[in-house]
């Protein structure tokens, strides 16, 4: 007689903010979700450093990527979107070379509009 199949215990934290998830039920040979990934995108290295070690630091359960300009930003949300990656917020700045970070945004919203955006204004 073979024994059930190992499980991981987890929950959607009900009160959690951006519908934070605990590890759940996931028996092995289950596809396993990818983590959801919020995007910073800006062009100063040390904001993006800083954004990055304050969300790893405070929201557990949730990777981070970065991009140092709009492009850089729709290459990595299309790679995350064709792997299935949840995108739960999109933070990028105002100024930046190229596309400015509104623009960013309304693309954003037009590809994802269930991801939230916001805006960091100097």
């Amino acid at each position: 007689r073979s024994s059930p199949p190992a499980r991981i215990r987890a929950r959607r934290l009900q009160d959690a903010p951006c519908g934070l998830i605990a590890p759940g039920w996931i028996g092995f040979g289950d596809p396993v979700p990818a983590s959801p990934t919020i995007l910073c995108v800006d062009d100063e290295p040390i904001v993006l450093t800083s954004l990055r070690e304050q969300f790893e630091r405070h929201l557990g359960g949730y990777e981070v990527e970065v991009a140092q300009d709009a492009a850089e930003a729709l290459e990595i949300l299309a790679t995350l979107t064709e792997q299935g990656v949840p995108i739960p917020v999109v933070i990028s700045d105002h100024i930046m070379p190229g596309m400015k970070g509104d623009e960013l945004l309304v693309r954003v919203h037009e590809q994802l509009p269930d991801t939230r955006t916001i805006l960091l204004t100097g």
